[in-house]
């Protein structure tokens, strides 16, 4: 049942309870859902408002107003952290979620995108274009990762126009570009003389970003044994590791594996001993800490160049 009332709230002043200096607003939507709204301080106002959008409501259910009108009229971001929730609560990743919303973020504020109607492929073009030239204090980044960003745009796309926030996808029709002539880097397992100059390079090194080197030569055995991505390696643990087992095995829980579901591998048994003696000289055995605590983006990136410096 639809109705105006005031909140209860603290005074900042006196810390007594009153009454809120503005009415609000309980109703029931075209679909059934409770809503509350803030109103005005005037009474009268705010049973005006009221009025309208109980009006507003019958129509909806009556097929006569379009849903998606309310939703043109929200700002972009509004949107697109209802989006952000959508992917977390649909058991992606942390890193996902937060690489998609930072793509959509700087692609639509890139493209000057407020609202829904400023979404246009001439404004994603300009900004991808942009991107991918780069200027005198930023390098430009390559057509893969633009079209990473356009990919992440299309998708938020399609979900707004799959919950009724916008009518069609303006961006359906937009292609990504070839990648293969501007590839920036050539990914390539290493030469076995490449990995051991890296391990041995590793293992007599000084310690960088709070790294000591025989504990970056695990690092790099660990990644180059598993194929592990970064966020995996950090969520490792003693137990993740089965020593006793024919063969060894080592287990990512889903919540870290890129295929969201638990993922166990069999290693070979002179690195999961190169392994279980590292950890029994850190004295973590048997225990849930994890093995690289300070795995965190910055550092990953920092001693994968150190890495990639190594092999020169």
């Amino acid at each position: 049942m639809a109705n105006l009332f005031k909140k209860t709230v603290k005074d900042p002043k006196t810390g007594k309870s009153r009454d809120s200096k503005k009415w609000y607003i309980r109703y029931v939507d075209a679909q059934g859902r409770e809503r509350r709204k803030v109103a005005f301080t005037d009474k009268q106002a705010s049973q005006q408002l009221l009025a309208s959008i109980l009006r507003r409501v019958e129509r909806e259910k009556a097929g006569i107003v379009d849903p998606i009108e309310d939703h043109l009229k929200r700002p972009l971001k509004e949107h697109l952290e209802d989006y952000r929730k959508h992917l977390a609560a649909n058991g992606s990743v942390a890193d996902y979620v937060n690489s998609a919303y930072q793509r959509v973020r700087d692609t639509l504020q890139g493209a000057r995108a407020v609202f829904i109607s400023d979404i246009t492929p001439t404004a994603v073009n300009g900004f991808l274009a942009k991107l991918r030239a780069g200027d005198k204090d930023t390098r430009g980044r390559s057509v893969s990762t633009s079209n990473g960003y356009l990919s992440a745009t299309k998708a938020f796309c399609r979900w707004m126009v799959l919950n009724k926030r916008m009518r069609d996808n303006p961006l359906a029709a937009m292609a990504t570009k070839r990648a293969d002539a501007d590839r920036r880097l050539v990914r390539r397992p290493l030469e076995p003389d490449e990995l051991q100059k890296l391990l041995t390079a590793a293992r007599t090194g000084p310690k960088l970003l709070e790294i000591s080197g025989p504990d970056r030569e695990v690092i790099y055995l660990v990644a180059t044994n598993t194929g592990f991505r970064r966020n995996e390696i950090a969520s490792l643990t003693a137990r993740s590791f089965a020593f006793a087992a024919d063969p060894p095995t080592v287990t990512v829980k889903a919540s870290y594996s890129k295929r969201r579901r638990e993922d166990t591998i069999p290693v070979r048994r002179d690195f999961a001993e190169r392994v279980r003696n590292w950890i029994a000289s850190k004295g973590l055995e048997g225990t849930d800490e994890p093995l690289f605590p300070i795995m965190d983006g910055r550092t990953w990136v920092s001693v994968a160049t150190v890495a990639s410096f190594c092999l020169r």
